[in-house]
């Protein structure tokens, strides 16, 4: 549904809560608000307060707060807002309550492509989730015959039950691969793809096979994202190898970064025709920062030539870095340049941050229409702690991403038991006009909850809709 400035939000499936004098209000999704209004007398509202993170509220200005026609007018000035709180006097009910939109970006769960990954059979979770246009035009073309290929990190194979969601024979690969014709939900338009050993155990669907990669025991892909060139599809895992000594779901190492590649046939990866080279894209930096490349690629319309690949900087907290290449010398490592700050240098030492925040996986995204047309859109969650699935809007592909804009609420993590959220990103292809679909992951650190919970560990989705 689109959704204008000046609409009034249905209020049939929120959330309300009363405990005495108090109505609360979780509008399920988060919009930019205009005001609210409702039948009560002014002097019957003591306080009226507002969050998105849950339980983090910001109290009304009382003096701002309006009586208009025997109603009651509260602004809200285009606050991100997902909860509302009104406390009124006793033995008074807030009645025939209307929330009004402003001009800003709405976040609103997306449960048909969320339900979409609630398998119960074959694939029964995983996360990582890219989504790389099969024909490389990485916007929404309305095209129904499109085709896409969705890359999984640690993905269970085996089943789920329907009623206690226990996994039942499960296997833990390291990697897997979806197609999808179209770009909607349909169930009977989506497969998952994995290898398996001759006796049918399942098997990751890119294993090492280069030097780096076999030079490290019991070493497997971390695959990250993908971008197709010239009908070839290419993505850049990392090397990673098992260390028992790290925290509990955490139990690795990176060792460095691989180009995989394979044509595309049928509207799938050809594994006949798969290719695998070492790269010099992981490595340490001049500010003494482990630095690596092929978090996120990103092409423009107005460069369709140039690939844009993003990577990552870790130290105290995670940066972003990036780098541009003609996509004819995509594998030709020696032509790649990498932005210093001011300039594309050849040098990769000097790299410099564009965002002094971002998540281990996210997304870079050219605008081709609406609202942000001609701006770069990073999508990534915050790990502070805060669940918050946030923005930045950049004016070229260097950014400068400087300060996020906070959209969405997780709220996965107040279950407890261990489980967080992680890695959000977008997908512009998938989306319709005035919107933009992004998915984020769930995942819990305690092995046992796994098994007991088929139910967590696989994305979500939420569409941002751009409100004007």
């Amino acid at each position: 549904m689109q959704i204008k400035k000046g609409d009034s939000l249905p209020l049939n499936n929120v959330g309300v809560s009363y405990s005495n004098n108090e109505t609360t209000i979780d509008l399920k999704g988060s919009y930019p608000l205009d005001i609210a209004v409702m039948d009560i007398q002014l002097d019957e509202i003591l306080s009226v307060s507002y969050c998105l993170i849950k339980n983090d509220y910001t109290v009304v200005n009382p003096e701002l707060i309006q009586s208009q026609e025997n109603r009651v007018v509260v602004p809200f000035n285009k606050e991100q807002i997902r909860y509302l709180k009104i406390v009124a006097t006793d033995n008074v009910s807030v009645e025939n309550l209307e929330i009004i939109v402003d001009s800003g970006i709405a976040a609103v769960p997306n449960e048909e492509w969320t339900d979409l990954f609630n398998r119960k059979k074959g694939w029964t979770g995983a996360d990582g989730l890219y989504s790389v246009p099969l024909d490389g035009v990485d916007k929404a073309l309305n095209s129904k015959d499109r085709g896409s290929v969705f890359v999984f990190g640690d993905t269970f194979i085996g089943e789920v039950d329907s009623k206690s969601h226990n996994r039942i024979g499960s296997t833990m690969v390291n990697n897997t691969i979806g197609t999808i014709r179209g770009v909607e939900p349909e169930e009977d338009k989506i497969e998952f793809h994995w290898r398996k050993e001759k006796d049918g155990t399942p098997q990751s669907f890119f294993l090492p096979t280069t030097n780096k990669g076999n030079s490290i025991r019991d070493s497997y892909y971390w695959l990250q994202d993908g971008v197709v060139i010239n009908s070839r599809f290419y993505c850049m895992p990392m090397i990673v190898g098992p260390n028992p000594d790290g925290p509990e779901g955490f139990e690795f190492d990176v060792h460095g970064i691989t180009c995989v590649s394979t044509a595309i046939k049928d509207g799938k990866l050809d594994k006949e025709s798969e290719q695998q080279v070492d790269t010099p894209l992981y490595f340490m930096s001049d500010n003494d920062k482990t630095t690596y490349f092929g978090a996120a690629f990103m092409r423009t319309d107005e460069d369709k030539e140039t690939v844009y690949i993003y990577g990552l900087q870790n130290g105290d907290h995670t940066e972003l870095v990036v780098a541009k290449v003609n996509e004819d010398d995509f594998t030709n490592f020696d032509k790649w340049l990498f932005w210093d700050g001011i300039k594309w240098i050849d040098r990769k030492e000097s790299v410099k941050s564009i965002a002094n925040e971002t998540s281990s996986e996210l997304s870079v995204s050219y605008m081709s229409s609406g609202p942000l047309k001609g701006k770069y859109v990073m999508v990534f969650l915050e790990w502070s702690g805060s669940n918050r699935l946030s923005l930045f809007v950049g004016d070229s592909p260097v950014g400068p991403f400087e300060e996020p804009v906070r959209l969405h609420y997780c709220d996965e993590p107040e279950r407890g038991e261990g489980i967080y959220s992680y890695n959000a990103k977008a997908h512009p292809h998938l989306s319709k006009e005035n919107e933009l679909l992004v998915s984020y992951n769930v995942n819990t650190a305690q092995w046992d909850v796994h098994q007991k919970d088929g139910m967590i560990y696989r994305p979500r989705f939420v569409t941002l809709k751009f409100i004007y």
